[in-house]
């Protein structure tokens, strides 16, 4: 995250509101500039924060290509957002409520190698 993504004006007040939240609650710097970077980017593609519905933000999570770990901490950012967002009282609603939740790749399996299928008696343990 070498360059600093420009914030739309239409998110910049509030989402600068919820940082310094984040910064009280103890968050570090790093965590702090990642999601940033992160809703500054997710906010380019919606409108403001008033009017994004859910259905805008399952959009735009759809079109892009993330590896499931990458849309987990999008996702997890927008959510945090929109739960401060409501909890303030700034919304009457969280838009993120009905946003499909990432789905966990299955662990690829790792068959017992075959130094001990040859019949030691060491125990396979991976």
């Amino acid at each position: 995250m070498a360059k600093k993504m420009v914030m739309p004006v239409a998110w910049a007040q509030d989402v600068d509101c919820w940082l310094e939240t984040l910064k009280a609650a103890g968050f570090s710097d790093d965590t702090v500039r990642s999601r940033r970077y992160k809703i500054a980017r997710l906010c380019r593609e919606l409108p403001s924060p008033m009017e994004t519905t859910g259905e805008q933000i399952t959009r735009v999570f759809a079109a892009h290509d993330w590896k499931p770990e990458t849309r987990k901490g999008y996702r997890n950012t927008i959510a945090g957002f929109y739960r401060w967002f409501y909890e303030t009282g700034r919304r009457g609603d969280n838009p993120t409520a009905k946003v499909p939740k990432v789905k966990k790749p299955q662990a690829h399996p790792h068959p017992c190698p075959d130094k001990y299928m040859a019949g030691s008696s060491d125990r396979c343990n991976t």
